[in-house]
């Protein structure tokens, strides 16, 4: 059998090249940046403050932040608060007196998310805080007397809240199948971002609020760091959402912190795994410090001041179910911290201050020769006792030194020139 001349073979076409798939998105596309040369001499564009203690901004929209707070101290309440500010443009942890709170630069769209309230106990929260003239510090005084303008101000926010309660439902961002493997996130959490997507409207959120950690987070963040890590990560990957909203999430302390005032003051008295407070850029504290005294401070902050911590109380005088938060008065901060101070003093002795005090001592030494940290509960209390010293002549005081009437005189602070 021959082969026939190439005349007679029948040309098959060839076979199209194979074509490459459109090519794979990078995981840092738009993050890689090659740097011009007027990079370093042109300006930043200024923060987007979320919140802000008079002129100092307090916490950037765009990122992440903790409360930190022990059971039962008022961290929802003070988050339901928190929702109804940014919504209405309002002071947070308002004021009373005229004291300001923290203020609101710019008011736009909050999510509020609550893991252990159903709809009825959500709406018992928000609906306290905005009878509450005072945590609701819409308006100045003679505003406040018309209940219309006041509906008005209330149905404006309320315009701008949207509520999720998720009280018994699993809702973990995190997903492992076993110690064993990667802990990575969960379909909860790829629904729920594209959620908040598509309703995010044309201005897009302003803030998510999320309380608390405990039921977003997975079984295993609070003792294991690289699911704290990927918590930390699936918060961040939701302040990229439409908007760019500052995420609030709360969190609560560890066991020591609930007995130490001065570790319950301080990011580190949140409960579990230290990745946690490592990756959130921003930690605030709720301490409560008596009966209906509570502290407000930020313990943690990336990118602004720390700002002056606050004291709030609980006001009731609407007869709403649980009242709100408010700021105290100057009398009433002043009151509620001498009683502390008598309780301070007792904690340690007060015969052991006036012994230390043969001889001259500052505020800061006392404290430290008492075992105690130096924050703001325990120089004003201190402050107090000293004071009540001063004025029965037990103690003197002078150049910031105090000391029992005839002590001898410490060397003088030789000053550089």
């Amino acid at each position: 059998m021959g082969f026939a001349d190439d005349a007679d073979v029948t040309e098959l076409p060839l076979a199209e090249p194979k074509r490459d798939a459109e090519p794979k998105r990078e995981p840092w596309e738009g993050q890689w940046t090659n740097l011009d040369g007027d990079y370093l001499a042109r300006a930043p564009q200024p923060r987007d403050w979320l919140l802000k203690q008079g002129a100092e901004g307090l916490f950037p929209a765009g990122k992440c932040g903790l409360l930190v707070a022990p059971g039962g101290v008022g961290k929802t309440m003070a988050l339901a608060q928190l929702a109804l500010a940014i919504a209405s443009g309002f002071d947070w942890l308002g004021r009373d007196g005229g004291r300001q709170g923290y203020s609101v630069p710019k008011r736009g769209k909050v999510l509020l998310v609550l893991g252990e309230e159903d709809r009825e106990e959500a709406h018992r929260r928000l609906y306290a805080a905005a009878q509450n003239r005072q945590a609701f510090a819409f308006a100045d005084a003679a505003e406040l007397e018309h209940e219309a303008f006041a509906e008005e101000r209330r149905a404006e926010a309320a315009a701008r809240i949207t509520l999720l309660t998720l009280a018994g439902m699993p809702c973990s961002f995190i997903s492992r199948a076993d110690r064993y493997n990667e802990p990575t996130t969960s379909s909860f959490l790829d629904a729920f971002r594209a959620k908040l997507e598509r309703e995010a409207g044309e201005e897009g959120w302003r803030a998510i609020i999320i309380d608390p950690l405990s039921r977003f987070a997975g079984l295993d963040a609070e003792t294991d760091n690289a699911c704290a890590t990927r918590f930390v990560q699936a918060i961040e990957k939701l302040a990229t959402v439409k908007g760019h909203p500052g995420i609030v999430v709360s969190h609560h302390t560890a066991k020591v912190a609930r007995s130490d005032k001065d570790f319950g003051a301080d990011a580190a008295a949140a409960r579990g795994s230290s990745a946690l407070v490592d990756g959130f850029r921003w930690v605030a504290n709720l301490v409560r410090l008596g009966d209906g005294v509570v502290r407000f401070g930020v313990s943690k902050s990336n990118y602004g001041a720390h700002g002056e911590p606050i004291h709030l109380r609980w006001d009731t005088t609407k007869n709403v179910d649980g009242g709100a938060l408010v700021r105290m008065t100057e009398d009433e901060e002043a009151e509620a911290l001498g009683e502390l101070g008598k309780k301070f003093v007792a904690s340690v002795n007060g015969a052991m201050v006036l012994e230390l005090l043969r001889n001259p001592m500052t505020p800061t030494a006392i404290l430290a020769a008492l075992g105690k940290q130096p924050t703001h509960e325990n120089r004003a209390a201190l402050g107090s006792f000293l004071n009540d010293k001063l004025i029965s002549s037990e103690l003197v005081q002078d150049a910031g030194k105090w000391a029992r009437p005839g002590a001898p005189k410490g060397p003088k602070q030789k000053t550089s020139r």
